[in-house]
């Protein structure tokens, strides 16, 4: 499945899988004592991983009737001045779910309002049911920065 985000090779840095990408975003983005946001239910990498090396984990609920989106009253709430970056998972892992374009879009408001990078773990590109269709938060906005982790 061929992306339609336009890349050039200063746009990609290549990893050793999807964990060192996630890695590299944590300290490219964070210094000790700083906080991410991360979903309730997902890919548990930063909240192992921020407790040594010193960063907090805060957990940001989701919407369980309601597809498993992104509870953004929540992450308004959770946001402080330590704040470094909002993390999402999509597809999601592990409930499948795919975010629609329109919650993508309030996302990234939510991330302009707050002065928020967002960091997209989006590695089940691809790999959805065929009836979803999967949008890349790089191609829902040009003023938020994003971080795509894929493979």
């Amino acid at each position: 499945m061929k992306s339609k985000v336009p890349l050039t090779e200063a746009d990609i840095m290549i990893n050793h899988g999807a964990n060192m990408g996630l890695l590299g975003a944590l300290l490219a983005f964070t210094n000790e004592g700083d906080e991410i946001l991360v979903p309730e239910i997902g890919y548990p990498f930063f909240k192992d991983v921020c407790p040594a090396m010193k960063r907090v984990a805060k957990t940001y609920k989701l919407k369980h009737d309601n597809n498993f989106e992104v509870d953004l009253e929540h992450v308004k709430s959770l946001v402080t001045d330590k704040t470094q970056f909002l993390f999402v998972i999509n597809p999601s892992n592990p409930m499948g779910t795919i975010f629609s374009k329109s919650h993508m879009e309030d996302i990234i408001r939510v991330c302009d309002e707050c002065e928020l990078p967002l960091l997209s773990d989006e590695i089940y590109y691809g790999q959805s049911f065929p009836s979803e269709t999967f949008i890349s938060f790089a191609e829902v906005t040009e003023d938020v920065p994003v971080v795509i982790i894929s493979g």
